[in-house]
């Protein structure tokens, strides 16, 4: 079987993503089903014209009905395309949002214990109070930098502790949270980032009440780097945002994934997916698109990470992000990275330029934030 993934690859080897692979085959079959029914149906009606009687009154009626097989040839196939297409549409709508499954090895993962850095299991709940998220925060004294971190599409807050431990070393305070049914709380119906967006206006909203005055930085990779870019629009104590690999547009990454895998083009089954994706999570793919937000972060300062071999999200999605946004901005493509692999292709040099970034414009400590960054009133956090 290909090894390939359909949305986010971990941050750090478990051993491969056997259900992504699972996946794409399926799709690949399905759609292999519906070729093979058009040449099917071509070779049964040609059989039934060849083998028809040859008698007299036979070929007066064909010529008189001739038009009837031809008809209920043309609308088998196009009830069987639509049927084979629909299928694929839902598949890939009931993949996106079903609830992983629980498992014995959902509790082996590490922690910051394993680091000896000192840290709080702590949960606060999303915007609009629908539900807990669940986080690790790690305090250090003496400083009101914060770095929030969180993961992609059904990857754990574990995955990012190598960036953690820099942060924390470098003197900042340190946020991770597992977006709410993707991480270790399994079971639980996810979203390709349109409510996973509460989680993380809820985060924002937790460290501003834990830490007052907070200079808060986020550092976040491809699901969650497209969910931050609209989060951080929304919350404008948020000083500084690192996005590694973020797609521009729901529609454009389902598409883009969708004709790299089964060679076809990808319109009707998008189109398709999106009804039902309405039907069955009550959102469009119009709801979640970072492409539309990104330019409300200025003069807020941004930057964009992407590897040039990523095969998830287009890189060309960043340098579109990267137009569309205000100034202070920066745009690093690193060639021969694959999706979210820019800190495994230098780890040295990632750590470097995140930090200065970071060190450039979070601010100082002895300043006031200004008072357009403070925090929004209770009634607008809820709102928004």
């Amino acid at each position: 079987m290909r090894s390939c993934a359909l949305y986010d690859l971990p941050l750090i080897n478990n051993g491969g993503n056997r259900t992504l692979d699972v996946y794409l085959y399926s799709v690949q079959c399905l759609v292999e089903s519906v070729k093979r029914f058009y040449h099917l149906s071509r070779v049964i009606y040609a059989t039934i014209l060849n083998n028809r009687p040859k008698t007299p009154k036979a070929e007066s009626m064909n010529k008189q009905f001739s038009i009837n097989p031809f008809l209920i040839g043309t609308v088998s196939l196009l009830v069987g395309t639509f049927g084979g297409v629909l299928s694929v549409a839902y598949y890939v709508v009931n993949r996106l949002t079903r609830p992983a499954v629980p498992n014995e090895t959902d509790a082996y993962f590490y922690t910051p214990f394993e680091f000896e850095v000192p840290f709080e299991a702590v949960d606060f709940p999303a915007a609009g109070g629908d539900h807990l998220v669940q986080g690790w925060f790690l305090p250090h004294e003496g400083t009101r930098r914060v770095i929030a971190l969180c993961p992609g599409y059904r990857q754990q807050k574990a995955d990012l502790l190598g960036m953690a431990m820099y942060f924390w070393r470098s003197g900042y305070q340190v946020l991770l949270f597992d977006f709410y049914g993707h991480g270790h709380e399994r079971g639980k119906p996810v979203t390709l980032g349109h409510r996973e967006v509460k989680d993380f206006l809820g985060a924002i909203d937790y460290v501003g009440q834990r830490v007052p005055g907070a200079l808060i930085g986020v550092m976040v990779y491809s699901m969650g780097a497209a969910v931050s870019i609209m989060g951080v629009a929304r919350r404008p104590q948020v000083r500084a945002l690192v996005a590694d690999s973020p797609f521009a547009r729901h529609w454009d990454v389902v598409g883009y994934n969708f004709t790299r895998v089964v060679r076809l083009p990808a319109l009707p089954f998008v189109f398709l997916a999106d009804r039902l994706m309405g039907w069955q999570a009550g959102y469009h793919f119009r709801e979640v698109e970072p492409l539309r937000e990104v330019g409300r972060i200025a003069p807020r300062a941004l930057l964009l990470i992407h590897g040039m071999n990523d095969l998830t999200i287009a890189p060309h999605d960043s340098e579109r992000l990267y137009e569309a946004a205000g100034e202070p901005k920066e745009l690093w493509l690193v060639e021969g990275a694959g999706h979210c692999g820019a800190y495994f292709a230098d780890r040295a040099l990632y750590c470097q330029r995140v930090g200065e970034f970071f060190q450039a414009h979070l601010g100082q400590e002895d300043e006031e934030m200004p008072g357009s960054l403070q925090s929004l009133p209770p009634e607008e956090r809820a709102a928004s």
